[in-house]
């Protein structure tokens, strides 16, 4: 099983919105697959806060399209008190 399909059927396993899922697993089919394995990890060992990391993929996303620095610093210290 490749590391996407490992956090894929984690994610199913969450209450995220479908959508939400769906926009999520769509921004990490760009990532190489041997990227992902720390965030397969996380889904092993973690898997309750797979929530806060899918918010923080997609926000950093959106900060990263719009040019928004702020936010972009804003979401960077938000993940580093969450997986300190």
């Amino acid at each position: 099983m490749s590391n996407f399909q490992k956090i894929q059927s984690c994610i199913k396993e969450t209450e995220i919105p479908t959508d939400t899922q769906n926009s999520f697993l769509v921004l990490i089919t760009r990532v190489d697959d041997a990227e992902l394995q720390p965030l397969a990890d996380l889904c092993d060992a973690e898997p309750e806060s797979l929530p806060d990391i899918v918010d923080l993929y997609i926000a950093k996303f959106d900060a990263m399209q719009k040019g928004d620095m702020g936010a972009w610093n804003e979401i960077m210290d938000r993940q580093s008190k969450l997986l300190a």
